[in-house]
C-alpha cells in the first residue's frame, strides 16, 4: 500500500498492485504506473490503484518496517495524475 495520510487511529492508503494487463480499460485508467518501482522497494513493475482510498486501523501496520518510498519523480507524476 501507499500511505496517503495518517490520523490518530487510522491510516489512509491506496493499494499497490502488479496486476494490470487483464483489467478493464475503466479500471486501468485509475491505475498509476510506478516508473521507478525498484527504487520504491518493489519486486516488479507495479501500479497504484487510485480508484479508492482505503482506511485501515493503525494496528495492522508495523511502521518500523516500511518497504520503501516513491521516487521524487513518481511523486510529482502521481500528484499530476490525481489532479486529472
Amino acid at each position: 500500500v501507499l500511505v496517503i495520510s495518517e490520523l490518530e487511529r487510522y491510516v489512509s492508503v491506496f493499494r499497490i498492485t502488479s496486476q494490470y494487463k487483464n483489467k478493464s480499460e475503466r479500471v486501468q485508467a485509475k491505475y498509476f504506473i510506478i516508473n521507478e518501482w525498484r527504487k520504491a522497494g518493489l519486486g516488479k513493475q507495479s501500479y497504484i490503484d487510485t480508484g479508492e482510498i482505503v482506511d485501515l486501523p493503525k494496528t495492522v501496520f508495523n511502521r518500523s518496517m516500511p518497504i520503501g518510498c516513491l521516487a521524487f519523480e513518481d511523486k510529482k507524476r502521481l500528484i499530476e495524475f490525481l489532479k486529472q
